[in-house]
C-alpha cells in the first residue's frame, strides 16, 4: 500500500541513507563532504535548514569514481542511480536512493526517482579565472542535452508534454554520445595534478573554482544528532557560495525548492 510521506519522514529516509554512505566511507577510506545548503545547515543549524529538503555530498573524483564502483548492493533498500547504471538517468551526478519511496521534485518534474541524497563529483577545473565561463558553458550545454531527453515521469498526462519530450528525444543527442562528452570534459584536466576544482554539476557557478588544497582536510560536523564528515576550510567554501552566510535569508525565501511530493510502499 502506497502512502504520502511527511517532510520529517523524509527527513528520516535520507539520514538513513547519509549513515549507511558515511559507514561505507569511512571503513573504505574514501573522502567526502557535506555540500551546499547541507553544509550550511550543518554550520548554522546544526543539521537540515529548517526549510530545506535535501542533503548533497560532493566527493574528489578519485573518491567519487571508487564509490560508485564499491558501493552498489552493500546496504539493503539502497540504490545507488546515475548515467552508467541506467541510460534514461538524466544528471550528471550520482543519487543513492531509498527504491520503497517515489518522490516528486519540483525542479525536476519529467523524471521520478526515490527518496535521495545526491553526491557529486569535484572535479578539476581551469587554473586561470578567464577561462573558467567557457569550460562552465560547455558543462552546462552538455548537461541540459542529457536533461532534455529525460523520460516522462509516470505521472505526466498532459499531451502537449508527452509531445514535447517526444521532440527533444528526437531531436537532440544520444545520451551515450551525451555522457561520452561529459566525461571526456571531465577527464581535461585530472584532479590529482589541478591547483583549482570544483563541484562542476552541483548547478552553480560559484561551485567551479576553489583551491584544490581546501579538498585535502576534513573533519567531523555535527548534523541532526550523528557525526559526518565535511571539508575544514567551511568558512571559505561558505562564503564563496553564500557570501554573510550566517545571515537568514528574509522570511518569503524560507521555501522548500525541491520536493513536491513522497510516497512509500508499506
Amino acid at each position: 500500500m502506497r502512502r504520502p510521506l511527511s517532510i520529517g519522514e523524509i527527513r528520516q529516509i535520507q539520514l538513513g541513507l547519509l549513515d549507511r554512505i558515511d559507514e561505507f566511507c569511512t571503513r573504505e577510506g574514501i573522502a567526502y563532504s557535506l555540500s551546499g545548503g547541507t553544509m550550511l545547515g550543518a554550520v548554522r543549524h546544526g543539521g537540515f535548514i529548517p526549510w530545506d529538503d535535501d542533503i548533497d555530498l560532493m566527493m574528489p573524483r578519485p573518491d567519487y569514481d571508487r564509490f560508485i564502483r564499491l558501493f552498489p548492493g552493500r546496504y539493503p533498500n539502497t540504490l545507488l542511480e546515475n548515467y552508467y547504471t541506467d541510460p534514461d538517468y538524466p544528471c550528471a551526478f550520482t543519487k543513492v536512493s531509498d527504491p520503497r519511496t517515489v518522490l516528486v521534485a519540483r525542479n525536476n518534474r519529467l523524471n521520478r526517482f526515490g527518496v535521495y541524497v545526491d553526491i557529486f563529483s569535484v572535479e578539476g577545473t581551469p587554473e586561470d579565472p578567464v577561462d573558467v565561463p567557457a569550460y562552465i558553458d560547455e558543462f552546462f550545454h552538455l548537461s541540459r542535452d542529457l536533461h532534455k531527453r529525460a523520460p516522462i515521469h509516470h505521472y505526466t498526462t498532459s499531451p502537449l508534454v508527452w509531445l514535447k519530450v517526444w521532440l527533444r528525444r528526437r531531436f537532440y543527442p544520444q545520451a551515450s554520445e551525451t555522457i561520452r562528452r561529459i566525461d571526456a570534459l571531465r577527464d581535461r584536466i585530472p584532479y590529482e595534478s589541478a591547483r583549482f576544482v570544483g563541484s562542476i554539476a552541483g548547478g552553480t557557478r560559484r561551485q567551479f573554482h576553489f583551491p584544490a588544497e581546501m579538498f585535502r582536510h576534513y573533519v567531523r560536523l555535527p548534523f541532526e544528532g550523528r557525526m559526518v564528515s565535511c571539508i575544514e576550510d567551511t568558512d571559505s567554501y561558505l562564503r564563496q557560495m553564500y557570501g554573510d552566510y550566517m545571515q537568514l535569508p528574509p522570511e518569503k525565501e524560507r521555501k522548500m525548492p525541491h520536493m513536491m511530493g513522497a510516497w512509500i510502499d508499506d
